[in-house]
């Protein structure tokens, strides 16, 4: 079974909101963390050729249907993109897109792990267009429609 860890399960509120109850009930807590996991369970071995990674999981989801020669993967964030998230990933070509002024954030975050082993490129698909920052593919694909 494949498990990939994936973004914070709890806001900096609900973190905040936990912290406060278990000190209210008498214990030291200093802090707290709750992450999503992602389990795959096949019964053949899976053959992905390229993984294609997006930011949010609506955008992984709706690629997934309009583009379906890639394997479509969620950071849940910005931050999302990172050792810890794309370890299982490793030996996989992966293309990424990040939302429009995420480029540079993620481009450092490849470099690093492609010293390393990996074979990640990041698309500059989104910063060479004259899109709003924080776009992602569906709202440019929403916005091509509607030319």
């Amino acid at each position: 079974m494949l498990v990939i860890q994936g973004s914070s399960a709890l806001s900096s509120f609900r973190k905040q909101k936990l912290i406060e109850s278990f000190k209210a009930q008498g214990l030291v807590v200093q802090d707290i963390e709750a992450r999503y996991l992602h389990f795959v369970d096949s019964s053949s071995e899976l053959t992905v050729e390229q993984v294609a990674i997006v930011e949010s999981e609506k955008t992984a989801l709706i690629m997934s249907i309009e583009f379906s020669q890639y394997t479509w993967m969620s950071t849940g964030s910005l931050q999302g993109f990172k050792y810890e998230y794309l370890a299982p990933l490793k030996g996989t070509a992966i293309i990424a897109f990040p939302d429009k002024g995420g480029y540079a954030q993620w481009q450092k975050t490849a470099d690093i792990l492609n010293q390393k082993g990996f074979e990640i490129e990041v698309s500059k698909l989104l910063e060479n267009k004259e899109y709003d920052d924080g776009w992602d593919l569906v709202d440019v694909l929403n916005y091509e429609s509607e030319k």
